[in-house]
């Protein structure tokens, strides 16, 4: 597009009105594609931290149930499982 526009200065055609709100156009889609996608960068990027989050309480409540259980806390483990288990709801 700008080397047609740069080819039609150098023909000695200037650009004309059309040509601009063609431009105009074009650098307004590029810009909200871009929005877009930085939008799905920080969406993910969130969503990744808050795995990981996850991921860290879980391994907590491991080694939580892990003591409990050596110190024969029949209850709290029972507990700690029921946490632990997937929800059924919660596949991605």
């Amino acid at each position: 597009m700008k080397q047609q526009k740069l080819a039609k200065k150098r023909a000695g055609g200037g650009i004309s009105k059309y040509d601009e709100a063609q431009l105009a156009e074009e650098q307004r889609r590029s810009k909200a594609q871009k929005e877009k996608d930085d939008y799905r960068k920080m969406i993910m990027s969130t969503m990744k931290s808050d795995k990981v989050q996850e991921m860290r309480q879980q391994e907590l409540l491991r080694s939580e149930m892990q003591v409990a259980y050596r110190k024969g806390d029949v209850e709290k483990v029972k507990k700690l499982e029921a946490r632990l288990k997937p929800d059924e709801t919660d596949q991605t």
